[in-house]
């Protein structure tokens, strides 16, 4: 695998949704959608001990390019939520 020269760190809050629907989203569309991007090498995500409806996740991407490139794929199309 190559070595990441680019990282991405997003932190959520979704107490206003569904739990169990956001999670079935970011685990079933999301992450799938990130490893089809060539460029995004690895995801993490650790949920929080004291609100679990609280995450940070980490992307170890191949360049901070892939992020626009991946924005520029996407003109004209829905936007996508990283």
């Amino acid at each position: 695998m190559a070595m990441a020269k680019g990282a991405l760190i997003a932190a959520m809050d979704f107490s206003n949704v569904a739990a169990d629907e956001f999670n079935d989203w970011y685990d079933t569309e999301h992450i799938p959608e990130r490893q089809r991007v060539p460029g995004f090498l690895t995801l993490q995500r650790w949920i929080g001990a004291d609100n679990p409806r609280q995450s940070v996740a980490t992307y170890d991407l191949d360049s901070l390019s892939v992020l626009l490139v991946e924005a520029g794929d996407r003109q004209g199309r829905a936007p996508l939520a990283l």
